[in-house]
C-alpha cells in the first residue's frame, strides 16, 4: 500500500526526471512564491503597525492600498495556475512517446503520466498553500473595522 508522502518524490528527482518546458516552469513558480510570501510579511507587518492608528482617512487609504496589492497577488496566482494548465497538458502529450525496447509500451505511457501526475500534484499543493496564505491577509485586510 502507498502511503501519501510516496505521492510526493524529492525536490532533486522531480528535477532530474523533468523535461526543459517543466523545470521552467518550476523556476517560474518561485516568482510567485517569493511574492506572496513578501506581500504577506509587509501587509501583516503594516496591519499590526495601523492597529495602533486612528481610524481617519490615511487608514482608509492605506488598506484600500492593501486591498488592490492583495488583488493583484490574486492575480498572479490566477496566472501562474492558467500557465501550469498549460504546460501540463502540452507535457501530457509527451506520455506517449516512448523509446523502444522490450517493455509494453502501455506500461511506458503509464510511467510517463505518473511522473505528470506526480509533478501536478505537488504543484497544485504550492497553489494551495499560496491561495491559502493569500486569503488569510486577504480576510486580515478586510477585517479592520471602520466606525460607521
Amino acid at each position: 500500500m502507498l502511503t501519501t508522502l510516496q505521492y510526493f518524490p524529492e525536490w532533486s528527482s522531480v528535477w532530474q526526471t523533468s523535461p526543459l518546458l517543466v523545470r521552467l516552469f518550476l523556476l517560474l513558480l518561485m516568482v510567485p512564491c517569493v511574492y506572496t510570501a513578501y506581500f504577506a510579511l509587509s501587509a501583516l507587518t503594516l496591519l499590526r503597525s495601523l492597529r495602533a492608528t486612528p481610524k481617519d482617512e490615511a487608514l482608509r487609504k492605506s488598506l484600500a492600498h492593501l486591498d488592490r496589492r492583495s488583488a493583484n497577488v490574486r492575480q498572479v496566482i490566477a496566472g501562474t495556475l492558467y500557465l501550469f494548465g498549460f504546460v501540463i497538458f502540452v507535457q501530457l502529450q509527451n506520455a506517449f512517446w516512448t523509446p523502444e525496447n522490450n517493455r509494453p509500451v502501455s506500461l511506458m505511457v503509464l510511467e510517463n503520466f505518473r511522473e505528470d501526475f506526480r509533478i501536478a500534484a505537488f504543484v497544485f499543493l504550492v497553489f494551495l498553500a499560496l491561495h491559502s496564505v493569500q486569503w488569510f491577509v486577504s480576510s486580515r485586510i478586510r477585517g479592520v473595522e471602520f466606525p460607521a
